[in-house]
């Protein structure tokens, strides 16, 4: 009797435990994620940023995606109008890859209290770690997220990639990209700014090889060694030596001036004497 007693107490106490489990996962899944980095923006004139300092992305820099970071779900944030209006973040929810996605109908409400308690709405959100593997921030560990239309396509199109990828070549999945970006005019807004993500390179998640920049050594290795042949072409215009030839030929020219104006002083000279002669 004692024995059922206990077994259903600690039936009781692992189910309680299970509980708390799963609701102190989807209280995580709700607190917007910091985890002290810097945060990657796209801005509405093409450029990339990230930082309070607003540091620039340059296009040439070569930018490695953790595939392994990616999150997808909501983030709800405050609407209010007028130009310059600052809005807040009322939370988020996002799921690490593999685990079942949120639905959109078990998210809480939020309304905003400086707007006139106005519904918040919940936009599907994307969410993945960066890390920078050349130019002035190599080494630099930053996180991106985003919400807008042009950012998810964005980021849908790179997981396309990345799956293909895992077919052809698994040992090479992680995609090294130039961050940049495109327009198309808005009827409303006019020049509308969208990012892209160009795949330049793939390397593996073993060891350092997302920081090493190996592409980049050889391409300033062949960069040393291109002097060499210029050195040859400036040897082979000094070669050709058929060049001196005019001079010659004009020389040549002088000579036969000359001889002809002796023949003429000769003739000069004889005809004095033929006259005497006579």
């Amino acid at each position: 009797m004692n024995d059922i007693v206990k077994s259903e107490k600690s039936g009781g106490a692992l189910a309680a435990v299970a509980a708390l489990k799963g609701n102190l996962r989807k209280a995580k899944q709700q607190i917007p994620e910091t985890q002290g980095l810097q945060y990657l923006r796209f801005l509405q004139d093409g450029s990339w940023v990230f930082g309070q300092e607003n540091e620039e992305v340059l296009t040439e820099d070569r930018v490695a995606i953790n595939p392994l970071s990616l999150k997808t779900g909501w983030s709800c944030w405050t609407d209010r109008p007028g130009k310059g209006a600052k809005n807040e973040n009322m939370g988020e929810s996002m799921v690490a890859l593999g685990q079942d996605p949120i639905m959109k109908a078990d998210l809480p409400k939020h309304r905003d209290p400086k707007n006139d308690d106005a519904l918040c709405e919940w936009k599907e959100q994307i969410s993945v770690d960066v890390k920078f593997l050349s130019g002035p921030h190599k080494g630099k560990q930053v996180h991106y997220k985003t919400t807008s239309v042009g950012g998810i396509n964005a980021m849908s199109a790179l997981i396309d990639q990345i799956m293909l990828q895992l077919d052809e070549d698994p040992e090479h999945v992680v995609p090294v990209v130039n961050l940049d970006g495109e327009h198309y005019q808005h009827k409303s807004y006019g020049r509308t700014y969208t990012p892209k993500i160009k795949i330049v390179d793939w390397v593996s998640m073993d060891g350092d090889a997302m920081t090493e920049e190996e592409p980049e050594e050889e391409e300033e290795d062949e960069v040393e060694e291109k002097p060499k042949p210029k050195k040859k072409k400036a040897a082979k215009k000094r070669k050709p030596e058929p060049e001196p030839e005019p001079e010659e030929e004009e020389e040549d020219e002088g000579e036969e001036e000359q001889e002809e104006d002796q023949e003429e002083e000769q003739e000069e000279e004889e005809q004095p004497r033929r006259r005497r002669r006579r």
